[in-house]
């Protein structure tokens, strides 16, 4: 139980100096983000990324889907059709000439 609540306080330390960084650099941290419908908890993103090496070896070494299973958040769904990536491009009209082009001034 000791341990929880020293998880709660760093947590809340950790988002009160988050919240005054991002007021002073002039873009205050209005809602916490949302992934599948589930508050991402910053703090424990933080601490897991660093725990990881840093942002910098995490997208290095593509480990962010490790990352979402440390903080309990859903994968994302993968598509098994590798086009869906991809769309094809949309069929052109057949090239007709503009109504308004034959016609002189």
């Amino acid at each position: 139980m000791v341990r929880a609540q020293v998880r709660k306080v760093h947590r809340m330390q950790f988002m009160k100096e988050l919240t005054e960084f991002w007021d002073k650099a002039g873009s205050p941290l209005c809602k916490i983000p949302v992934i599948g419908g589930t508050e991402l908890n910053l703090h424990l993103l933080h601490t897991t990324v660093a725990k990881l090496g840093g942002y910098g070896r995490v997208c290095a070494e593509r480990r962010w889907m490790e990352v979402a299973d440390r903080t309990r958040h859903p994968r994302p769904h993968r598509r098994r059709d590798s086009s869906a990536h991809h769309p094809q491009p949309r069929p052109t009209p057949a090239a007709r000439p503009h109504p308004q082009a034959g016609l002189a001034r």
